[in-house]
């Protein structure tokens, strides 16, 4: 992607320059990010299920204008299918994770305060579902347990 420099502080400011709306740069921002890890589809399938949550994660909203981007470049539809099914997936472990616990049961089951630490472990439980290391709150709470030491 080209139309503004590869640095995205940069970009942002270029991006605003030209009026563009807040959810328009972001937009812009994510696609050119997500192009840069993964410059094609074949390349967005061969990423590790980690990846791939982060990937999906990092898009965003934009996923439906990446989709766009990748047939624009030559992309195949069916290449994109897999992708989509899964974001057409409601609660899909990797494109649209649904926690086994939430905050409040984690800070009550481990003892924990609230804070960064929180959101951390709760996204580590979500790429452990992701990847099948998990599939019960019970064994979530225990992974969580495993994780604070």
């Amino acid at each position: 992607m080209s139309l503004v420099s590869d640095d995205r502080e940069l970009a942002e400011r270029e991006l605003k320059a030209l009026k563009f709306s807040k959810l328009e740069w972001r937009s812009v921002l994510d696609l050119q990010a997500a192009s840069r890890v993964t410059p094609d589809t074949a390349a967005v399938r061969s990423l590790s299920v980690r990846d791939l949550f982060f990937w999906f994660k990092g898009l965003g909203e934009s996923f439906p204008a990446w989709c766009v981007w990748a047939i624009a470049v030559g992309d195949r539809v069916g290449a994109i299918a897999p992708l989509l099914a899964m974001v057409r997936t409601p609660g899909h472990p990797i494109a649209l994770p649904l926690p086994f616990v939430d905050g409040k049961k984690l800070v009550v089951a481990l003892g924990l305060r609230r804070g960064p630490i929180i959101g951390e472990i709760l996204q580590e439980l979500a790429i452990a579902r992701a990847e099948g290391l998990v599939s019960t709150e019970a064994e979530a709470i225990e992974l969580a347990r495993k994780l604070i030491g």
